[in-house]
């Protein structure tokens, strides 16, 4: 039984097709294994500086009182950063309806730009609260968590002020 010509051309371009498919597989398998190896452990982050969190947290002082935050609304503590001699200042902040939560961040992250920090917010509808992170260098230096109280006014009273 002879092949005809067609067929054996046809039979040879399936050969080389397969083999070269096999090739390329081949070629992707130990691709793939070089690639997979545990990249080296970055170099350990170089903790900001006492000088530059204390002026960052100066100028988030400065910010709230943008607001008109009354320092008696503000619980401030420091709280030890682990694996790190810095503290974070974190700020428990209750606030009135009329000072938006949004605004304060971006007033925070605008703030922060300026240290090469940004800040991040997340909302907590549940137990309606908005916390915002300052993080410079990796470091989470600062944390402000906003809770909005209806009854409070801006002016520092709380309960004395209708709304119209």
């Amino acid at each position: 039984m002879s092949i005809l010509p067609q067929q054996r051309t046809s039979l040879v371009i399936r050969l080389v097709l397969t083999v070269a498919l096999a090739a390329a597989a081949f070629g992707m398998y130990l691709m793939s294994r070089t690639g997979s190896r545990q990249p080296e452990a970055p170099p350990p982050k170089q903790e900001p500086s006492q000088a530059s969190l204390s002026e960052l947290d100066r100028e988030v002082d400065a910010v709230l009182s943008k607001f008109k935050v009354d320092r008696a609304w503000v619980h401030k503590a420091a709280i030890p950063i682990p694996n790190s001699s810095l503290k974070r200042i974190e700020r428990r902040i209750v606030i009135p309806p009329d000072i938006a939560p949004v605004q304060m961040n971006v007033s925070l992250n605008d703030m922060a730009k300026r240290y090469n920090a940004r800040a991040v917010a997340s909302e907590n509808t549940k137990e309606n609260t908005v916390t915002i992170h300052i993080e410079l260098d990796g470091f989470l230096v600062e944390t402000i968590v906003l809770r909005t109280d209806m009854d409070l006014k801006t002016g520092g009273k709380k309960g004395v002020e209708k709304k119209a």
